[in-house]
C-alpha cells in the first residue's frame, strides 16, 4: 500500500494525473466552468484515469482490511452501485432522449 500511496505523491511520476483529477473536480465541475482559468496541462487519458481509479480502490480496501479487519471486494460493490447508476441516467435522460435503453426514435411520416 504504502508503494500506491508514495506513486502519486508529490515527484512521483504520475503526481500530475491527481493535479489534472483535482483541477477538474474543483474547477471544471464544482464552479461548472467550461475551460479554467488558470493555464491548464494536458489531460490525463482515460487509461491514467482507470490506474488511478484502480490504485485508489486497492488502497481503500487494503484500508478496510487493516481498520476493520474485514476482506471486502469493492469491484462488486461497484457492479451494485453501475446498475443504480444506469437506472438513474435512464430516469434522468427520459425516454425522448437518445441514449434512453427504451428510446425510439420520432416516426418520419
Amino acid at each position: 500500500m504504502e508503494e500506491l500511496v508514495r506513486k502519486y505523491k508529490k515527484g512521483g511520476s504520475p503526481h500530475a494525473i491527481v493535479k489534472n483529477v483535482m483541477t477538474l473536480r474543483s474547477v471544471r465541475l464544482s464552479h461548472r466552468q467550461k475551460q479554467p482559468k488558470a493555464p491548464s496541462r494536458p489531460d490525463s487519458t482515460d487509461e491514467e484515469i482507470e490506474g488511478f481509479y484502480n490504485d485508489n480502490l486497492e488502497i481503500v480496501r487494503l484500508l478496510i482490511h487493516i481498520v476493520l479487519a474485514r476482506a471486502f471486494d469493492l469491484t462488486e460493490a461497484a457492479d451494485v452501485h453501475r446498475t443504480y447508476a444506469s437506472y438513474f441516467w435512464a430516469a434522468a435522460r427520459g425516454e425522448a432522449t437518445e441514449g434512453h435503453p427504451r428510446y425510439r426514435p420520432p416516426h418520419q411520416a
